[in-house]
């Protein structure tokens, strides 16, 4: 896996058998998060997948109450329909926090 940001543009890249493993277990992984005066941290994530028919991600950071990019680590959570189209698809998309974006791809 991995992930690279730009503030709140998070893309992540995954091979076929992660994304089949995801099922059973969540991935952890770095984002390499970009500021704009260049600088970039390394912060922990967790991709994990729950079968629940709900729509949208969530995104659950720690603490909760700093700038996304201040977080110390986070977890991205999918549902069934994000999965079934990265499944079908091989990327999917969806939007957080009113201006952050989290695309998923297939590679």
């Amino acid at each position: 896996m991995r992930a690279s940001s730009s503030k709140l543009e998070i893309d992540i890249i995954l091979d076929k058998n992660e994304v089949i493993n995801l099922k059973d277990r969540p991935l952890d992984g770095f984002l390499k998060f970009y500021e704009d005066d260049g600088d970039i941290r390394q912060i922990p994530f967790r991709l994990q997948y729950i079968s629940l028919d709900i729509e949208q991600i969530a995104i659950v950071q720690n603490p909760s109450n700093v700038y996304f990019g201040s977080c110390r680590d986070f977890k991205i959570i999918i549902y069934d329909c994000f999965y079934q189209d990265l499944m079908e698809k091989g990327s999917c998309g969806d939007r957080f926090y009113n201006s952050g974006k989290v695309i998923i791809k297939v590679r």
